[in-house]
């Protein structure tokens, strides 16, 4: 239902952290929230990631997740942690 990319879910045993490294989450479905990130009361840091082209959000809930953005529409995320130009890893589009 929630986090086709990725769900982080903290628990009564610890907070969950995942960390993403030169990495691209795109073009996943979630039912509710969180086609491609969703973190409940975890930590996700993503570091020369694009989080786009997700249904229906890139992340959940809003806010949480530094350096991702909504909406759905295919939005990079700041410079700083864009892929660069001779990374294996490219842009769907």
């Amino acid at each position: 239902m929630r986090g086709a990319g990725l769900s982080n879910l903290s628990t009564t045993f610890g907070n969950a952290t995942a960390t993403l490294v030169d990495s691209l989450v795109t073009r996943n479905t979630a039912i509710t929230a969180g086609g491609g990130i969703d973190n409940q009361a975890g930590q996700v840091t993503l570091t020369n990631t694009k989080v786009i082209d997700n249904e229906p959000d890139n992340y959940a809930p809003e806010g949480n997740v530094p350096g991702c953005t909504n909406p759905t529409a295919a939005i990079d995320p700041p410079s700083a942690q864009g892929l660069q130009s001779d990374d294996d890893i490219k842009d769907p589009e």
